[in-house]
């Protein structure tokens, strides 16, 4: 599982949101004046190249990570920030009004659980 070590200020973990499903993890993430943010952590899909993904998010941006670069971008109204992590994808999903900042903020203070 990862999850930010550093949340942006008003922004906390929806403990009660945890949810675990076929290896997959999801959570959410809030602010009392932001849209949710889901998180998901996967399995990296065998049979899809993620770099292909990244490449075409529309504004992408590159963002320095523990675990190589994330992806940031925008994809009608949905604001993604994907990383691959080892053998995992953690996906970010939210509206597209939250800013670049506060998803880099996010993406980049994931650590692993113990």
């Amino acid at each position: 599982l990862y999850y930010p070590s550093n949340l942006p200020k008003g922004y906390t973990i929806d403990k009660n949101s945890f949810k675990y499903i076929d290896r997959r993890a999801s959570y959410t993430i809030s602010s009392p004046n932001q849209p949710k943010m889901l998180v998901t952590i996967q399995p990296k899909p065998a049979a899809y190249n993620l770099s292909d993904f990244e490449n075409k998010l529309p504004g992408k941006i590159g963002v320095l990570t523990p675990y190589g670069t994330a992806a940031i971008g925008v994809s009608g109204e949905t604001k993604i920030a994907t990383l691959t992590a080892g053998d995992n994808w953690v996906l970010i999903t939210t509206s597209s009004k939250v800013s670049d900042q506060t998803m880099k903020q996010i993406i980049s203070s994931l650590k692993q659980s113990d």
